[in-house]
């Protein structure tokens, strides 16, 4: 029967981009703790995560 008003999307939205908020804020106290000696290595994963889910976002929103 098609008749079903509400089509499923097929498009399957990759794990990364439904991590919410909390999840990032965890990454990133993660990768604050595990360098807090390494202030420069904090620096870049946390610029190397940022740009993902930056990247992630933006593809997000191309979908919509």
């Amino acid at each position: 029967m098609g008749w079903w008003p509400f089509a499923r999307n097929k498009d399957k939205i990759p794990d990364l981009i439904m991590k919410d908020t909390r999840t990032l804020l965890n990454d990133l106290q993660d990768i604050c703790e595990r360098n807090f000696d390494k202030p420069a290595e904090a620096r870049r994963q946390i610029q190397q995560s940022l740009t993902e889910w930056q990247y992630l976002f933006k593809e997000l929103e191309h979908r919509i």
